[in-house]
């Protein structure tokens, strides 16, 4: 039976990477650290030669449309890594993996838009609120769970291809406003919002989100 994650006693180090598989990511993966705390989202598994703790998942077109998924997600579900350890450990948020994969070790619960709580998001909170891509999901488990300093990678948020030169599937069916994701807005409010929880949110690769270049 897959726990929650967002009840987990554990708590993140203060400072936590995210790493997205966009391709304006590329060339900043070596400024990674490596013993840093790796958060990736989807495709991000499959970036070579960094080591990941956590691999958050949810949209229903990785499972239709590439078969990688399936294979590691059953390779790490059987893999049974403990949560923290180096070796990534596979979080999913939609009700539909959980269908498809009974035994993943950790969920979270997805919550309704970030447009519809405004600023009511709070470090306690025991949702992970959607519009904004699933790397905003994962920059508020890091926040939730005492991350302070959260340096995203590869959260492009503009154009339509992965680090691999193929084309995302949302690049196909999200509206976007020229090459700018639709979302972008809701992520900056979001990134100002929890500043005032003393959370910062910095970037080493290029974004069109309104967040200052990291430098490790």
């Amino acid at each position: 039976m897959p726990l929650d994650i967002l009840q987990h006693p554990s708590t993140f180090p203060k400072v936590v990477y995210i790493l997205a598989p966009g391709i304006l990511g590329c060339d900043y993966w070596p400024r990674i650290p490596e013993n840093a705390f790796v958060i990736t989202v989807n495709k991000g598994i499959l970036i070579p030669n960094i080591h990941k703790n956590i691999w958050m998942a949810e949209d229903m077109g990785l499972h239709r449309l590439y078969p990688w998924f399936d294979k590691m997600a059953k390779e790490l579900i059987a893999a049974n890594h403990p949560l923290m350890s180096p070796n990534p450990t596979p979080v999913f948020g939609d009700k539909h993996f959980l269908a498809m994969y009974p035994s993943v070790p950790y969920f979270y619960q997805v919550g309704p838009s970030l447009r519809r709580i405004k600023h009511r998001f709070n470090l306690d909170s025991t949702v992970l609120y959607g519009h904004a891509t699933i790397a905003c999901k994962a920059v508020q488990l890091a926040a939730i769970k005492g991350a302070k300093l959260i340096i995203l990678c590869g959260v492009d948020m503009m154009g339509k291809q992965y680090f691999d030169g193929q084309y995302t599937e949302s690049g196909h069916i999200v509206p976007h406003i020229g090459d700018r994701w639709f979302c972008v807005d809701d992520f900056n409010r979001f990134i100002k919002h929890i500043k005032g929880h003393r959370v910062i949110v910095k970037s080493l690769s290029p974004t069109a989100l309104t967040v200052a270049i990291a430098h490790p």
